[in-house]
């Protein structure tokens, strides 16, 4: 009977929401001559003001204001439109947001952020869609290529995704995230020695990222190169000896290496930390036959 091992992988980052957050807010609002205006760059930094510090309904607020004021300002729609996605208001942040794109047909940053909504409420082709105009008008924006690579990894469209990710790794070299997100998708495609290459290039940044050493070591697994991947995965639980992902993945290998002591040991510690993984690997134990398959989806 085929498994499938639950090996802890990175889908969408959320620190793009950050990254969201920062670009939707110049520095400096665009200054304006009437006094309407003034009052509206008022309102606009203070709404700023206040999602610095966490209080993203009484941003609302603010934005809503300049809105109100200065209705064919498009940055001010395009941070209404982020504050409300952070509230999950998110029939008002698209409309926010759409008409930011409508007063500033270019506006890269709005585009993303669209594309960032419909990905968080699974509207696949209309992320794609956003992202591809964010990207046409912004071509050096590596968060867009970023989020476009994602959308794509949870599309299953693995081709694309890897090419979105070289993308944002061209214009960010040291880009740990995309490196391991495109290992993620050579695995799915069975190009094992270029998932690992890839997730080599990431642990070069980020080598204590536990996720990524994790990914690294079931790529080691599917090369059947059984030591290696032994190795990694001692140095991760040393690392983090809760870490029930890796448990199990080490279980499993054990298992492999037909060493079923090994995976006992591994079922011991894992009936303390997870015991729905500590099952699946009793099953696997019982089982007596462990099936090659390839990285989840």
């Amino acid at each position: 009977m085929k498994r499938n091992f639950p090996f802890k992988v990175q889908t969408f980052p959320l620190f793009l929401l950050l990254i969201m957050i920062a670009a939707a807010f110049p520095a400096k609002p665009q200054a304006l001559s009437e006094a309407a205006g003034d009052e509206a760059s008022d309102f606009f930094r203070t709404g700023i003001k206040f999602l610095k510090e966490g209080k993203t309904g009484a941003a609302v607020e603010q934005f809503s204001a300049a809105v109100k004021l200065k209705p064919d300002d498009a940055e001010a729609h395009n941070a209404l439109g982020t504050a409300l996605f952070n509230l999950q208001r998110n029939g008002e942040a698209i409309d926010a947001l759409r008409e930011a794109v409508r007063l500033k047909p270019d506006y890269a940053n709005a585009y993303y952020n669209l594309g960032n909504l419909f990905d968080r409420l699974g509207e696949t082709a209309a992320a794609i869609e956003n992202l591809r105009q964010a990207i046409k008008f912004a071509p050096e924006y590596p968060a867009a290529y970023n989020l476009l690579g994602n959308v794509y990894l949870g599309a299953n469209r693995f081709e694309e995704a890897i090419t979105a990710f070289q993308q944002a790794i061209r214009l960010q070299p040291a880009n740990a995230r995309a490196f391991c997100q495109m290992g993620f998708a050579y695995n799915n495609l069975k190009r094992h020695t270029a998932a690992l290459e890839a997730y080599r290039r990431a642990l070069a940044v980020a080598p204590a990222d536990m996720e990524t050493r994790n990914n690294y070591a079931v790529t080691l697994f599917y090369l059947k190169r059984f030591d290696e991947a032994k190795a990694e995965y001692g140095k991760l639980i040393t690392a983090y000896p809760d870490y029930a992902a890796a448990r199990f993945n080490l279980g499993v290998l054990h298992l492999a290496m037909k060493n079923k002591d090994g995976a006992f040991k591994e079922l011991s510690a894992l009936k303390k930390l997870q015991p729905n993984l500590a099952e699946a690997l009793v099953n696997l134990i019982y089982a007596e036959k462990i099936v090659r398959v390839s990285a989840p989806k």
